[in-house]
């Protein structure tokens, strides 16, 4: 099964998969044909969110149906075909909302597609891995669960250095205060060209400080959690096959794995030995699961690429029973064509029905 993280499992995979598993929003049944269209001074607008969940990956238009009054002004906006993300959703919809048409009569319908371009800046994963926050004792113990949501972006003339505030309180002062201490030493990566102005990104991190002890009898009762195998193309260190190719044998606490398939075009990569040792010491030597991932990338000739596998390994407390299991999750990004990519989603969904 996946969740030992071979070679071979990840190698089945990849014989063939897009990307991103579709979550699509159902249509909002449309009231007329549309007889309004966006007016030239706005064809090239987009949706400028103010802030971009970094854990989230999403389409980058979302088409909207607007009312439109005889002076080409819109109201009543609603998403047909959205983004995966409220607030894209809305920075869309408002976009739309703020925009002239041209109608064939006295107002009518318009439905624009909006673009919602792709942040400039991500999230830098390790900058985050390195710099995790630590709790104090008094916190640890606290049973207190939750989760808080810190906002970064680049400092303005300076974006070397990153902007931090808590876009979302976890409700105690002390666990901000801890996020926002550990948020200070992470980085965003952004492009040369990256515009002055910069939205923000946020970042959710969660707490579970509740103990992991149970009576007796609701520990007899509660069947033991098992190893689990789930789809989740979320927290993907690049946007772009292209990105994984570049950065990742540069990336820090990643090796090259020493059993390579023999199909051309593949290569595997795993966390590397370093980076284990280092979760190992942060954890003061504690023996426990340790987190892996391995990333397997395809390039031509494979006839999938371009695409990326990826597999995340980590120990997860089950909510009811307060047990440990391990999950695997498992992450692909696809710019191949549309078969070839519902080829590799179709072996992904294989494996996690396997037992």
């Amino acid at each position: 099964m996946l969740h030992t993280l071979q070679c071979a499992g990840l190698t089945l995979l990849a014989t063939a998969v897009c990307g991103l598993p579709t979550m699509t929003q159902a249509a909002t049944p449309v009231a007329a044909t549309p007889t309004c269209t966006v007016a030239p001074a706005f064809a090239a607008a987009v949706a400028e969110p103010e802030v971009y969940d970094s854990h989230i990956r999403f389409s980058n238009t979302v088409k909207v149906q607007v009312n439109v009054d005889a002076q080409g002004r819109a109201h009543d906006a609603r998403v047909l075909t959205g983004s995966r993300n409220r607030v894209l959703d809305d920075a869309a919809r408002q976009a739309a909302l703020s925009w002239k048409y041209q109608c064939q009569s006295q107002g009518g319908i318009a439905q624009p597609v909006v673009p919602v371009p792709e942040p400039a800046c991500r999230l830098d994963r390790l900058s985050w891995a390195d710099n995790e926050p630590r709790f104090s004792s008094a916190l640890r113990s606290s049973g207190l669960r939750g989760s808080a949501e810190v906002w970064l972006r680049p400092v303005a003339g300076d974006p070397a250095r990153t902007e931090v505030k808590i876009g979302r309180s976890s409700g105690d002062a002390r666990i901000d205060d801890t996020l926002l201490t550990a948020a200070r030493n992470w980085r965003l990566t952004c492009p040369s060209d990256a515009p002055v102005k910069h939205p923000w990104i946020s970042f959710t991190q969660s707490f579970n400080f509740e103990p992991r002890s149970q009576p007796a009898a609701t520990a007899a009762s509660e069947p033991e959690p098992g190893d689990v195998v789930i789809a989740n193309d979320a927290l993907l260190e690049f946007g772009t096959v292209a990105g994984f190719v570049e950065a990742l044998p540069k990336m820090k606490g990643v090796d090259l794995a020493p059993d390579q398939s023999s199909q051309p075009g593949i290569t595997l990569y795993k966390t590397s030995v370093g980076a284990i040792m280092r979760e190992i010491e942060m954890t003061e030597g504690r023996l426990k699961p340790m987190t892996m991932t391995h990333w397997l990338v395809m390039v031509p000739p494979h006839r999938t690429a371009p695409a990326v596998v990826r597999t995340f390994k980590r120990e997860v407390i089950d909510a009811k029973t307060g047990k440990a299991h391990m999950q695997t999750d498992i992450s692909i990004l696809c710019e191949s064509g549309p078969a070839e990519c519902a080829e590799l989603r179709q072996r992904r969904d294989t494996l996690l029905r396997s037992p």
